[in-house]
């Protein structure tokens, strides 16, 4: 008898059944890596809905970091249970939506010797975070405003002091981070603390999609994900517009056989009420900028007045 092992994807959706931590190969494509490492994940079931993934770092929590007067920065490289950049790479790609919290304090310090590097190479000073969510590293700052700066304590432009939490600022295909890089932190009062928390992922295992307006909607909606272009519901001429939440993707395409006369708009929802359209890029294809949000918000509507919607199937590509 052989064995045929299973891709990461769904080793995780199998092993989460327990809600335990687990040992999971990492693969590349269906394909194991050569000689590739095991790394030790948690994985969550929710609701028998989507794989909450968490892998753990190596960094030390909560502890003093300074460096001598000859040393210009405290360079702290971070690793993964035991992953290389590579399988880490293929870990994150596979693991659906991710996020990843920080807690930072600085003391009479500079925001410009400050770098946080990313796994796809990304480096961005404590100040400079330049994803459209935050200016801040660290989203504190920005729940309701994206160009929001970290908040300075201290006294002077040379002693800055910071007391931050929240998630790194970034879209979440440059997480992990993996290398903090710290200076001005040789006098008797400078210092930084920080904690890096686990990188959490989120991979929708059901994908269902859910209507959400009050509407007098009788037939199923989840024809518009079944893979069928011939399965279409009708909405009636009075309901102004079909309201629909899914699960995040990059690309979505709107089927319908009225397509000349349907529209659409397509957002997530960022920190507090802050939205990000998607780009419409033509005749119902839409591209979306995932900026920490793990639903879609489709709202499909037509130009002309007392006219039906029909509406097909809503394509998807992560």
């Amino acid at each position: 008898m052989s064995l045929i092992r299973p891709t990461i994807r769904s080793l995780m959706k199998i092993s989460a059944i327990n809600q335990s931590h687990v040992l999971v190969n990492i693969y590349s494509g269906n394909l194991p890596i050569h000689n590739g490492n095991i790394a030790n994940v948690k994985c969550s079931y929710i609701n028998n809905i989507y794989v909450e993934s968490e892998i753990d770092n190596d960094a030390e929590k909560d502890v003093l970091l300074k460096t001598a007067s000859h040393v210009k920065n405290k360079v702290i490289n971070i690793t993964y249970s035991t992953l290389n950049n590579y399988e880490l790479k293929e870990f994150v790609e596979n693991a659906g939506n991710c996020t990843q919290g920080m807690y930072l304090m600085a003391n009479n310090t500079q925001s410009s010797r400050f770098y946080f590097t990313f796994l796809d190479g990304t480096t961005y000073k404590l100040k400079e975070a330049n994803d459209g969510i935050c200016k801040c590293i660290i989203d504190q700052p920005c729940a309701n405003n994206p160009i929001n700066e970290c908040t300075d304590y201290g006294a002077s432009a040379n002693d800055q002091t910071y007391i931050l939490e929240g998630n790194l600022a970034v879209l979440p295909k440059r997480l992990p981070l993996v290398q903090t890089s710290y200076g001005d932190l040789d006098a008797e009062n400078e210092w930084a603390k920080h904690i890096i928390k686990p990188l959490k992922c989120i991979n929708y295992i059901v994908k269902n999609i859910q209507v959400l307006s009050s509407i007098n909607c009788t037939q199923n909606v989840q024809f518009l994900i079944d893979g069928d272009v011939n399965t279409c519901i009708e909405i009636d001429k009075s309901v102004s517009a079909l309201h629909l939440r899914y699960y995040f993707n990059r690309k979505i395409k709107i089927i319908s056989s009225l397509n000349d006369s349907l529209s659409a708009m397509i957002y997530t929802k960022l920190n507090g009420s802050k939205l990000e359209l998607c780009k419409q890029t033509g005749d119902l294809n839409f591209v979306c900028e995932q900026k920490n949000s793990r639903e879609l918000y489709i709202h499909i509507f037509t130009q002309l007045a007392n006219s039906s919607k029909k509406v097909c199937e809503i394509e998807a590509e992560e």
